[in-house]
């Protein structure tokens, strides 16, 4: 099972005035040490909205500052794949930047959920969030947080398509050709050796990083790197002390990808142009794949040719005779004709079994969406109810 860390609850206002109109605050979505995100609603439009709210009494001039430039970042970086930031709001005792929101949750509970994802979802996915950060390396910015619970699940996209953002641009920093950094990232899980080891980079390679360490977390459901204690975790991490576990199908291509990526060596890890130009993209997004990812052909390339079984005749034969008397045998039964072995037949069975597997999961999957839009709808309902209840103790009580 995954996990992620939580904070301490601070205390929030009811209602925020923007620009852009009145947000209605209403359940908490996670927490922070110091800031927590909380679900809203438009209270024209009755759209729902995410605002994260950072007090400011708990945090020093640097912090804030910080806050401020991710707000910016994310009016700046305007990319699908990329958590927008609508509106950024500052208040005598509060940041507040409003974004959309993401019904879905993050992958960390998804993959919770579903168990170990098949390597066709996980390349869907994977190649989203490196569309994001090619955008986000194109401008000289770094995201230095790459994790689960950083890729959220949106709406679907026109075609129906799953739609991941990558969010929390907190720990993001601006790089520079030439200019190398030593600042640490929040999650250390999820760290690169040179990060860990407090040595040099660039900046690109670091969310490379990350990024490979979210697909192996997509693919097998754990992370690559545990340890008993912060030190022995950042031991396997700066000599990339990890294995690829056998308890499920997975093929070679991808296998081949994750330890180029998962490498110690931060010059020779891929670029996020030459991880989308890796084999595995091609071979997982074919349609020939079963349910786990596995490579899956009606007509085996090496069939070996094995002679056909020929069953032998029974022979019966009737009771011993009276004495005296010869025995006759029972007419034996006629040979029994060449039966071949039928290899085309039990893979097109195979084959039907996972096309089988797999309609249910998509199915499986549909229902969970839909489950979900009910529970927003049902957020909806209550802030409504939340909001009638409100104005009618108002003009009970005359304020």
């Amino acid at each position: 099972m995954l996990t992620a860390a939580n904070g301490a609850y601070s205390a929030l206002p009811t209602v925020v005035h923007a620009s852009t109109g009145e947000y209605r605050l209403a359940k908490t979505l996670g927490v922070g040490a110091d800031s927590s995100i909380r679900l809203a609603t438009h209270m024209s439009t009755g759209a729902l909205c995410a605002i994260k709210i950072v007090g400011k009494a708990s945090r020093r001039p640097d912090q804030l500052a910080r806050t401020r430039f991710e707000g910016n970042l994310g009016m700046r970086l305007r990319h699908p794949n990329i958590m927008q930031v609508i509106e950024m709001l500052e208040t005598p005792q509060s940041i507040m930047l409003i974004m959309p929101y993401a019904p879905y949750g993050d992958l960390l509970d998804y993959v919770n959920r579903r168990g170990p994802l098949s390597e066709r979802e996980a390349a869907m996915i994977i190649a989203q969030v490196i569309r994001a950060l090619e955008h986000a390396h194109a401008q000289n910015i770094i995201h230095h947080d790459v994790k689960l619970e950083n890729l959220l699940r949106m709406e679907p996209g026109p075609q129906g398509e799953e739609r991941v953002v990558l969010a929390d641009w907190g720990f993001a920093n601006e790089c520079t050709a030439g200019h190398t950094r030593a600042q640490m990232c929040a999650s250390l899980h999820y760290a690169s050796p040179e990060v860990v080891h407090g040595t040099g980079y660039s900046g690109p390679e670091v969310d490379v990083w990350g990024m490979g360490v979210c697909l192996y977390a997509l693919l097998f459901g754990v992370l690559p790197f545990e340890g008993e204690d912060d030190n022995r975790l950042r031991q396997r991490i700066y000599t990339a002390d990890f294995h690829i576990p056998t308890t499920r199908p997975l093929s070679r291509s991808c296998a081949d990808l994750i330890s180029h990526i998962l490498t110690p060596d931060r010059l020779a890890r891929p670029s996020l142009k030459g991880i989308m130009q890796h084999p595995w993209f091609s071979e997982a997004s074919s349609p020939r794949r079963n349910v786990y990812g596995a490579e899956m052909s009606l007509e085996p390339p090496h069939l070996v040719k094995v002679p056909p079984i020929v069953i032998p005749p029974r022979l019966s034969f009737a009771p011993a005779s009276p004495a005296g008397e010869p025995s006759t045998p029972r007419a034996a039964r006629p040979p029994q004709t060449t039966v071949p072995r039928g290899y085309p037949d039990l893979l097109q069975v195979v084959a039907s079994q996972s096309d089988f597997i797999s309609n249910l999961e998509s199915r499986l999957h549909e229902l969970e969406k839909r489950s979900v839009l009910y529970e927003v709808h049902i957020k909806q309902l209550e802030v409504q109810v939340h909001g009638l209840s409100e104005r009618g103790t108002q003009r009970v009580f005359g304020y």
